[in-house]
Order: C-alpha cells, then structure tokens, then sequence
C-alpha cells in the first residue's frame, strides 16, 4: 500500500473581484470565488489474512473563497506587471466515496464533511494588456496556501452488496462532530447520548 498526495484546491475557479487603486502604483482588491474541485482517486490493494481485494476512495471538493488582496502595480505602460498578496478564508464541502470487496461482500461508503472558515495566505502575479483607453486583458498564475480543519462528518450512504446499512444506525453512528477538545467522565458509562452526534 503506498500514499497518493493531492491538494483539495485542484479544480475549476470562477469567482468576481473588486478592486481600487488608490494611486498608480498601490490598490486593493476583494475577491468571492466558488471552487469546483476535480475528483482525485485513490486506489490500494489491500492483504487481509490472505485475501486480497482493491479499495478505491474518491474525493471532491466544493469550497467558497473570499480573497482580499493588496495590488502593487510594477509599471503603468500598455503592458502593465503587477503583484497581489493577500489572505484567503475558505468554508465549503468535501465529498468521499469509497468501495472495496471482502469476504462480506461489496461495501460502499459515501461521507460528506464539512469544513471550518481556514484561513490561509494568498500572492498572484501577472499582466494587464491594454487594448484600449476602457478595456484591457489580463493573465495572471495565482498561488492559494490554506489548510482545512473539519467541523462535521456525515455518513450518507453504507450498503452491503447494494442492501442499505444505515437504517438501524443511530444518529451518533451516522455523524460526527469534531472539536478541539472533549470533556466527559469515563465512570460514567451512559456518557455517549446516541441520539446526538458523536
């Protein structure tokens, strides 16, 4: 079994930006962007006490990025460069679908997981074309650095051979809260109420 490495940032970016430059050189800009992440798959062969099955796992992301960024503009000719730094916050989803055969039968596990609003940091560079004195064209490469902390965890679908798993589940089995920290009294055996989240 080996590690597969991936960033949940990979995907499709469409977002709207604001921006004013409060003299030729120096701005500001905000940025609302919605991430659609590109499906990454992972796939294992795994031994167990001699029998051998593939487990696959994909996972997807949807994330909203809100983005303020200082602009430094290098040079104002017909083709300006410019320079962005900035903070990211980021909140949004992340699907993962897993399926493996034992000798059970085929198990199939889909889990939705909710993140926490990251923060991270943010830098761009890039060019502005100037076609005319209203309208310009502009090419940039922008680098996005944020890590995810989950918030909740959500077991949407378990099947066994296609039979649902899930119906005499109990809400504590279906979700799970994270937190940084957990209380409780381990004496106290009726300590897991399995009718809130785990």
């Amino acid at each position: 079994m080996s590690n597969d490495y991936y960033s949940y940032g990979e995907g499709i970016q469409v977002g709207l930006a604001y921006g004013h430059m409060f003299n030729k050189s120096l701005g500001l800009e905000l940025g609302v962007s919605h991430l659609f992440g590109s499906k990454q798959e992972s796939v294992y062969q795994v031994n167990d006490i001699g029998f051998k099955y593939k487990y696959t796992i994909d996972v997807q992301s949807k994330m909203i990025i809100i983005n303020p960024s200082l602009i430094y503009v290098l040079s104002q000719n017909k083709l300006s460069p410019f320079m962005k730094f900035g903070i990211s916050g980021t909140v949004g989803k992340i699907t993962m679908s897993s399926d493996y055969g034992n000798l059970q039968g085929l198990n199939e596990d889909e889990i939705e997981l909710s993140t926490n609003l990251d923060f991270g940091i943010t830098s761009a560079f890039g060019a502005s074309y100037s076609l005319s004195d209203n309208l310009s064209i502009l090419g940039k490469v922008s680098l996005i650095s944020s890590s995810i902390s989950p918030k909740k965890m959500v077991y949407t679908k378990s099947t066994l051979d296609g039979e649902d798993q899930m119906q005499d589940w109990t809400k504590s089995q279906k979700e799970i809260v994270f937190a940084d920290e957990v209380e409780y009294d381990d004496t106290d055996v009726e300590y897991m109420d399995e009718n809130q989240p785990s």
